[in-house]
């Protein structure tokens, strides 16, 4: 019987590793899915985003803060969406949107985080960056997370 429990002790230390390697391998999700800015039944433009690692999310929050360094720093939370949807942009993307100089010119931006803001109206943005944080691993329901 002990050597029964060894061989099960074993199989589980094997499938515990392979699991946790299996989850450092898939812990950013390979998606890019095509966001589409659709406005009186148009698509005006389409662009495709992807999901942010840890130190990305950390990188979008640094660049959204007000007053930086005091007692009294917080985040820009329209920044900060902001900011989440620029980096999720693929580079390509990027391109060919939010960093095209004619339109920061024209909306009197110095970013493309910042034409973001110019550009989608605040319902599309809270829908895109909801995409952004579900592709990066973020759950809405934490429930669901512990049950699966």
């Amino acid at each position: 019987m002990a050597k029964a429990n060894e061989i099960n002790e074993e199989q589980f230390e094997q499938d515990f590793v392979a699991g946790m390697l299996e989850a450092a391998k898939t812990r950013i999700n390979p998606e890019t899915p095509t966001i589409k800015i659709i406005r009186d039944e148009r698509v005006l433009f389409t662009f495709r985003v992807r999901a942010l690692d840890e130190d990305e999310w950390q990188s979008c929050r640094r660049k959204s803060l007000m007053n930086r360094g005091k007692p009294t720093e917080e985040v820009n939370n329209a920044r900060f969406i902001n900011q989440v949807i620029y980096e999720a942009t693929l580079e390509e993307d990027k391109e060919k949107t939010w960093k095209v100089k004619q339109l920061w010119k024209q909306f009197g931006v110095v970013t493309g985080s910042e034409l973001v803001g110019k550009i989608l109206s605040v319902g599309e943005k809270n829908k895109i960056f909801e995409v952004i944080s579900n592709l990066s691993g973020y759950y809405d329901d934490y429930e669901d997370m512990v049950k699966n």
